[in-house]
C-alpha cells in the first residue's frame, strides 16, 4: 500500500512539473496542491500500514513513533501552506512577490523546527549540527554577497532560515551515524539532504533571476517534493 501511494504521489510530483514550466499558473495552483498532498498522503499511508496491516500494537506505536510521527506530519504540513503560499506569486503583482516570499519563508522555518525536534527523539542532541549549520550560514552569506544576489528584504529571514535548514540536516547526519545508518536514519538524512539542495536552487531563482529558467526549476521541485516524500517514507523503517 506505501509503494502504491508513493508511486502515485510521484506521479501528480511530475504532473504538476509539466504544468509549472508551461506556464499555466491558476492550473498549477491547483496541481500543486494535490502534489503537496502527495507526501502527507504517503504519511498516512505509512500510518496506516503500521496500525491495521503490520498489526503493530497502539502501545508500541505510542512509544516508538507516535510522537515523532506527528511532528513530521507538522512538518509536512508546514510544507504544504508554504507551497500554496508561494504559489501565488505568478498570481499577484510583482510588488507582492517580496511579502509572499517571506510568508513562504514563515511556514518553512516551522517546519524545519518540527523536523528538528522530530529528530531529537530520534537520536540524541549534536553540538556538531549547530557549528555545522553556523558555518555553513556564514559560508551562504558571503557567498550571496559575492554573488550579488538580490536578497531585497528577505536578507535576515532567509539566513535564519538557512541555518535552521542546515541544522536539520546536521542532526540528520548525526542520527545516521549514530544508529550506523540504519534504512531510517539514512532515508531522513538523504530527504534533509536533498531538501538543502532544493532550497539552494531556490536561492537561484527568487534572488538571481533565474525565474525563467526551467532547468532550475524542475531540479528544484525534483528535489523538494523528493526530500518530502523520503522524509515521510523514512516513518516506515523505524523499526
Amino acid at each position: 500500500m506505501t509503494l502504491f501511494v508513493f508511486i502515485v504521489a510521484v506521479l501528480l510530483v511530475g504532473l504538476f512539473i509539466v504544468v509549472e514550466v508551461s506556464h499555466k499558473p491558476v492550473l498549477a495552483l491547483f496541481v500543486k496542491g494535490f502534489a503537496s498532498f502527495g507526501f502527507i498522503s504517503v504519511w498516512i499511508a505509512v500510518m496506516v500500514s503500521k496500525f491495521f496491516l503490520e498489526g503493530t500494537s497502539i502501545r508500541d506505536l505510542f512509544i516508538s513513533a507516535l510522537p515523532m510521527a506527528f511532528l513530521f506530519l507538522a512538518g509536512l504540513v508546514c510544507g504544504l501552506l508554504g507551497d500554496v503560499y508561494l504559489e501565488l506569486r505568478s498570481l499577484r503583482p510583482k510588488k507582492e512577490e517580496p511579502g509572499i516570499i517571506l510568508g513562504g519563508v514563515i511556514f518553512f522555518a516551522l517546519g524545519h523546527i518540527v523536523y528538528y525536534v522530530a529528530l531529537l527523539l530520534i537520536g540524541q542532541f549534536s553540538f556538531w549540527a549547530i557549528l555545522f549549520s553556523l558555518a555553513v550560514t556564514v559560508l551562504l552569506v558571503f557567498a550571496a554577497k559575492w554573488m550579488k544576489m538580490d536578497w531585497e528584504k528577505s536578507k535576515v529571514p532567509c539566513t535564519i532560515y538557512s541555518f535552521l535548514i542546515f541544522l536539520m540536516i546536521g542532526q540528520a547526519f548525526a542520527n545516521a551515524i549514530a544508529s550506523g545508518f540504519t534504512t531510517m536514519t539514512a532515508v531522513m538524512f538523504s530527504g534533509a539532504v536533498l531538501f538543502g539542495i532544493s532550497d539552494l536552487i531556490l536561492s537561484q531563482i527568487y534572488f538571481k533571476g533565474q525565474n525563467e529558467n526551467k532547468l532550475f526549476i524542475i531540479l528544484n521541485l525534483s528535489t523538494y517534493y523528493l526530500a518530502q516524500l523520503l522524509i515521510a517514507l523514512s516513518l516506515y523503517f523505524i523499526y
